[in-house]
């Protein structure tokens, strides 16, 4: 389990800050992996989000024409950072291109729009998932019907705001915003020009709107857009402004841009031409420009669903097209990987793998000792070590029992000088290793 060190445990507590029950947060490089188990089916413009009062992310429906017979589903998913779970299979008729969205202020994800089972049949309904059922909110209100608008929660205001979109024949730029009763329209100056599929997120850092890219007539094939927008909403009316950024990603539409709490910034993936190719790359802005990641991860995608785990400070990423060639109208591929974005951590301690002593900690929450529970917490080392982990080093490197005994004995003498125990929990940590069978 642990690598030999001379003098290791010594060395270690002589400087070691016990940072508390895991997890923590670590500063390490991030990298993308593929994950997931009992994936959904592979499926493209499906539509995903956060539920920070549940700690899970929800998936929503999407869709498959290359399967035999085509699919389109109404099913919902949840990923709890390990494994997906199918959840419901009767959601709302908007089964692929919908906006979704979380408001963590009533703890539902809200759906607006999309095209249902039947055709291009744009749709302008507003529905809720609670974690248990979908709630129809509105029928064949306002905003007009549309599919793949930009969607974002605006926590300052605490509305869901969705601009543009597809209407079926023409693109929009209009902003509505939900406070979870009715859609009101946002009056706004200047702005984008109508498109649809952009990457669209908020920033609390700055109170902006951020939009990106997206397609600019209703063809296939057509123009796409590269430009940066922001939308300040704390003034009436709301002001767009189009942000000269530097090294911007290339012309394309059907990608996610998500905002990362952690630095705030935005990360945006993939997306296409909007013909012929799908790209691949992570993207990072930082409100000021942008920059191209240098980390492999998945191949070249569109139209695939992304959002960002708050509870396992990573970023969920699945499914999408990853071929189709719109000009010559080559059969599409579909994905059902799913991967996750950030700090690799394989034991889910918090610290990341690179700056982690202990890959492949002991995270019980009490140190136990050959079966015998101490009842003393399990504490986190910043080196990646627990408790735990350091009784089990002595146990590796004792060459009797007596010698394990004086380094448990030597090591709960360290935390006691240091704050981290009391005598009582010294005296547990230390009477289990004298009733244990190790080494």
């Amino acid at each position: 389990m642990f690598p030999k060190r001379t003098n290791r445990i010594v060395a270690t507590l002589a400087s070691a800050i016990i940072v508390g029950m895991f997890p923590t947060a670590g500063t390490a490089q991030p990298s993308w992996e593929l994950r997931g188990t009992n994936a959904p089916t592979p499926r493209a413009v499906t539509a995903m989000v956060y539920d920070s009062c549940r700690g899970v992310t929800v998936l929503y429906a999407g869709m498959n024409d290359a399967a035999v017979p085509p699919t389109q589903s109404r099913d919902t998913w949840e990923w709890n950072g390990i494994n997906w779970s199918l959840r419901s299979t009767d959601g709302p008729p908007g089964g692929r291109l919908t906006g979704l969205a979380f408001d963590p202020g009533r703890c539902v994800t809200v759906l607006f729009g999309g095209n249902d089972t039947v055709g291009e049949n744009y749709l302008r309904e507003t529905w809720e998932w609670d974690g248990v059922m979908w709630t129809q909110k509105c029928q064949n209100c306002l905003p007009t019907q549309r599919h793949q608008p930009g969607i974002a929660y605006n926590s300052a205001r605490q509305r869901i705001v969705i601009f543009g979109g597809w209407s079926g024949g023409s693109l929009l730029n209009d902003v509505w915003e939900w406070d979870g009763m009715v859609w009101t329209q946002v009056a706004t100056t200047g702005g984008p020009t109508p498109r649809t599929g952009v990457g669209m997120a908020y920033d609390p850092s700055r109170d902006r709107i951020v939009v990106f890219g997206g397609r600019l007539v209703p063809v296939l094939c057509g123009t796409m857009s590269n430009e940066t927008w922001e939308l300040d909403m704390s003034v009436s009316p709301a002001v767009w402004t189009l942000v000269t950024t530097p090294n911007a990603p290339s012309s394309r539409e059907g990608l996610q841009m998500v905002y990362n709490p952690n630095d705030s910034s935005m990360l945006l993936f993939g997306g296409s031409d909007g013909c012929s190719h799908a790209f691949a790359g992570t993207w990072v802005f930082d409100g000021v420009t942008w920059q191209q990641a240098t980390v492999a991860g998945p191949t070249a995608r569109h139209l695939y669903a992304m959002a960002f785990d708050e509870l396992r400070d990573e970023f969920v990423l699945f499914g999408g097209l990853t071929t189709w060639n719109r000009s010559s109208l080559d059969p599409a591929e579909y994905s059902s990987e799913t991967w996750s974005y950030g700090e690799m951590d394989a034991d889910g301690d918090g610290v990341p793998d690179d700056e982690d002593d202990c890959p492949d900690s002991d995270l019980d929450p009490e140190i136990v000792i050959d079966g015998c529970d101490t009842g003393v917490e399990n504490q986190l080392l910043d080196d990646g070590c627990t408790m735990a982990d350091l009784v089990m080093q002595c146990a590796e490197d004792a060459v009797n029992h007596g010698a394990f005994v004086r380094c448990v004995s030597h090591l709960t003498n360290l935390w006691k000088c240091q704050g981290f125990i009391n005598g009582g929990e010294k005296g547990a940590i230390v009477g289990c290793a004298g009733q244990s069978s190790f080494p």
